[in-house]
């Protein structure tokens, strides 16, 4: 490719060209094939380095300095990696769109598949108590804002929650959920749900008359409907759970399990579980 309009010195390349789609195609090229380029514009014409040892995918020691900014900042969604490549001046290079992208990326000089998940738990844990927050706000304090209102008057109380929906924990397609009118799989709830919408890289449901079994805080069997279905793709570790009777679940590493310990309801990781914790299950009378 550096043959005819280019050069090789040591181990640098070179190239020039005067066509944008050709330059463009190479920068691309040489990106796929691991190699950092580096490009100025001279002339009207695109000059294209590179080199061996200015690879993508190995660990170099970096400088950083800081700035003030002021101005609009944007966000891309990139499913499954969290990296994105950028570029200025002419230079490339890979950043993280999150702190669980880095962690998680085992290029990164601080790369600790542990930290990355303690990030995404925190966020989950984070994710649920905004959204109790919120519920709360508007059930019980927001009809006294006389901000919003012209006097206080509880049946401007909302009375319904206000969070639609969030997204935490996961379970595989053939994990049956107990209901009422029979077991059925996650899968076939799902493939019964309707007014289908999608958020980032997840799709979302609704399901009409659905009802299942919880348990509230004092150990009661409830049975409340669902408010919402949610299918996504994950790359994570899938734990399964299996109680004494040989009852079992398989879960993503950050799925949420609940346990009587000590005499109390607590939610927790399947890599959080002790001894002597006790899984909440169903017990059908014959």
């Amino acid at each position: 490719m550096y043959n005819g309009d280019g050069h090789k010195n040591r181990k640098k390349y070179t190239t020039t060209t005067k066509n944008k789609r050709l330059f463009e195609d190479i920068i691309r090229l040489l990106m796929e094939l691991g190699y950092v380029p580096r490009y100025k514009i001279e002339d009207n014409c695109y000059r294209i380095c590179w080199s061996h040892t200015d690879m993508h995918f190995h660990n170099t020691d970096c400088t950083y300095s800081k700035e003030r900014y002021k101005g609009n900042v944007y966000n891309l969604t990139v499913a499954d990696n969290h990296t994105v490549c950028v570029g200025e001046n002419g230079k490339f290079m890979w950043t993280a769109q999150s702190l669980y992208g880095a962690f998680g990326n085992e290029y990164f000089h601080l790369f600790d598949i542990n930290n990355a998940i303690n990030i995404t738990l925190g966020g989950q844990e984070l994710i649920r108590f905004l959204a109790e927050s919120f519920n709360n706000y508007f059930k019980n304090e927001f009809w006294k804002d006389l901000n919003y209102f012209d006097k206080v008057d509880p049946s401007n109380a909302c009375l319904r929650d206000v969070v639609v929906a969030i997204e935490t924990d996961s379970v595989i397609g053939s994990t049956d959920i107990s209901m009422p009118k029979g077991n059925e799989t996650i899968e076939t709830l799902w493939n019964k749900s309707t007014d289908r919408w999608t958020r980032g890289t997840s799709e979302y449901g609704k399901l009409d008359n659905a009802i299942v079994y919880t348990v509230n805080s004092n150990k009661e069997l409830e049975e409340k409907p669902i408010k919402h279905i949610m299918k996504h793709k994950v790359k994570k570790r899938l734990f399964e759970v299996i109680d004494e009777d040989g009852n079992s679940v398989t879960i993503t590493e950050d799925h949420s399990i609940i346990v009587d310990r000590n005499g109390k309801l607590i939610s927790v990781k399947p890599t959080e579980i002790v001894e002597n914790d006790e899984l909440i299950t169903i017990i059908k009378n014959k």
